[in-house]
């Protein structure tokens, strides 16, 4: 299992926009690419961070390539809706213990 850790700081006021997109984009991947899902959550300074799950790291690099063109609307009001978007860390699940 591959496994990406994003990391993201929000324009003001633009929250629920922001979580809209990350939720559409999520259950486009899942339905047309290959995408396990993920979980996103928020820090104490209102930053959100997030892990996405991927079968393999070849099935993510070739993700975007499968997205329908709605998935374009989506990534455009993330963009948007972020003053900053970043991959702090991605590689192969060693141990998993979650529930």
């Amino acid at each position: 299992m591959y496994c990406l850790v994003y990391r993201f700081e929000i324009e003001p006021n633009s929250e629920a926009q922001f979580l809209e997109a990350w939720e559409a984009l999520t259950l486009l991947f899942r339905e047309h690419c290959g995408g396990l899902g993920s979980r996103i959550h928020r820090d104490a300074r209102d930053h959100f961070f997030a892990y996405a799950q991927w079968t393999d790291q070849e099935t993510r690099e070739r993700a975007s390539e499968l997205l329908p063109s709605s998935a374009q609307a989506w990534r455009e009001q993330m963009a948007e809706s972020c003053t900053k978007i970043e991959t702090v860390f991605e590689g192969e699940l060693e141990i998993d213990l979650l529930v």
